[in-house]
């Protein structure tokens, strides 16, 4: 017996919401550990602090990964419009809708990144924004053109990412994968060729100019295509198939760049088999009762790094930062804050709107 993702049962849809929580704490905690821990090659592991921290930085170190992983799932959650074969497809309303989705968020966190990067760099003038573990010199990309090419969500394919917020690319790779595959969509509806074809054929062309961005553009289009791929029932034990996950993370952890993102549609996929073929409960706690959490991930993609660089510029400059413990506390409380920054941008566009809505109607 088969089964398919295209109608996501509530366990399976609560279960994907935890898997970009999980994703999402391994880019922010794995950013502020970054910034704040030395390198594991630099610590004394015969010390308890030495030991603490370098489990606290193996733990968190799938930033990467993750950020591969959200390329993966973007495609699997927008596959829907690229796949139906229904006739009522409009490039200019799928366009259109994903305009007014994303770049009012976009722009909230553009204008708070500005400010921040500002008032860290220019008024108080923190080191961190010159010598940092990222090996990044934040002036040389925090200008008004940077600003408007990120608005725009053209990088890292044709600009840097603006100031210190650097996992601006990831976003920047999303919003183009999804308007190319729109335009590709509405190129295939016309001329009666399959989707998938002409999208290969872009795969294939874009990696002679750019390799990364064609490998992620493939990783999106796996992510997609998988969403209606129907697998066959798999007799492994769940304990077997998390212990594959793991293994396959780790190998994606230590592997080159490019062969990470090469492996993250087969990591993305056992990542779906096993949500599916989990129980409804477990230990009694059932997964569809898990209260619905607020869709924040892309607006704490989008502010935590600029936060981070900040508060961290004031904790080098007020506080003993070799300290384990102003460590973790600048850790966790950077993390905590980053999440209460991201709901606000992501409250403040709908407020606005229904503040317009009543002021006009």
């Amino acid at each position: 017996m088969g089964y398919n993702f295209i109608k996501i049962t509530e366990k399976e849809s609560a279960l994907l919401e935890l898997l970009k929580l999980f994703l999402l704490i391994q880019v922010v905690i794995g950013h502020a550990i970054a910034l704040a821990f030395p390198k594991i090659i630099d610590l004394d592991l015969n010390s308890v602090s030495g030991l603490s921290i370098s489990i606290f930085k193996t733990f968190f170190s799938f930033g990467r990964e993750s950020a591969y992983m959200f390329v993966f799932l973007s495609g699997f959650f927008t596959a829907k419009i690229f796949f139906n074969n229904s006739n009522q497809f409009n490039l200019l309303e799928v366009i259109k809708k994903r305009i007014f989705r994303i770049y009012p968020v976009l722009l909230t966190a553009m204008i708070l990144s500005y400010f921040l990067d500002f008032t860290g760099m220019i008024i108080f003038n923190y080191p961190i924004y010159q010598i940092n573990s990222f090996s990044l010199d934040v002036a040389s990309s925090f200008n008004y053109q940077s600003f408007l090419w990120n608005l725009l969500s053209l990088q890292p394919t044709f600009f840097e990412t603006f100031g210190s917020n650097t996992p601006l690319w990831t976003l920047g790779y999303l919003v183009q994968f999804y308007f190319i595959a729109a335009i590709i969509k509405g190129i295939a509806r016309r001329s009666n060729i399959y989707f998938s074809i002409i999208i290969l054929i872009t795969i294939l062309s874009c990696s002679l100019i750019n390799l990364e961005f064609a490998l992620l553009l493939s990783v999106w289009f796996m992510g997609s295509l998988i969403r209606y791929f129907s697998f066959k029932d798999i007799s492994l034990n769940n304990l077997i198939l998390f212990g594959s996950i793991i293994i396959l993370l780790i190998i994606l952890r230590f592997s080159p760049k490019y062969l990470s993102i090469f492996l993250t549609p087969i990591l993305g996929g056992l990542i779906l088999i096993f949500i599916k073929k989990l129980p409804q409960s477990f230990f009694g706690i059932r997964f569809a009762s898990f209260p619905k959490l607020p869709d924040i991930s892309y607006s704490l993609y989008a502010v935590h790094m600029p936060i981070l660089f900040l508060i961290y510029g004031f904790l080098v400059v007020h506080f003993d930062t070799s300290l384990f413990t102003n460590q973790l506390i600048y850790v966790i409380s950077s993390f905590l804050l980053s999440l209460l920054v991201s709901f606000i941008v992501f409250k403040i566009p709908e407020i606005l709107k229904e503040q317009f809505k009543k002021h006009y109607n």
